[in-house]
Formats: C-alpha cells, sequence, structure tokens
C-alpha cells in the first residue's frame, strides 16, 4: 500500500488522503480493519466537512527513477 497526504494549494483547507491499494480484497480489509473503525471514530469532530470517498482504479502509472 501507498499513501500520500495533499494539501490543496489553491485551498489551504482541504487536504486530500490518497492509499493505493493492490486489489479490492486488501482495500477490504483496510476499511474493515481496526486502523480504519478507530480513524472513522475520531477524525471526523476535527472535520469541517464528512469526508467524501472516492473509489477509482488507477489507469496508468509510472515507476519511480
Amino acid at each position: 500500500m501507498l499513501w500520500l497526504v495533499l494539501r490543496s494549494k489553491a485551498d489551504a483547507d482541504k487536504i486530500f488522503l490518497v492509499d493505493l491499494f493492490d486489489s479490492d480484497e486488501s482495500l477490504d480489509a483496510h476499511m474493515t480493519g481496526r486502523a480504519a473503525t478507530q480513524i472513522f471514530a475520531t477524525v471526523p469532530e476535527l472535520l469541517a466537512a464528512e469526508p467524501e470517498l472516492h473509489p477509482s482504479t488507477v489507469i496508468s502509472s509510472k515507476p519511480a527513477s
């Protein structure tokens, strides 16, 4: 798994968390695991709005050089 935390340059109050998983099974295991349960139980009260989840499919990539 690879994850990134990004801050918008257009709106510094917007933060994006990007998680990349190698399979739907590993995503499902993560989202139903202890860490995700704890995050969803504690983080939303710190947010201005409900987090938006956008499941996506990688259609292209380039290895780091």
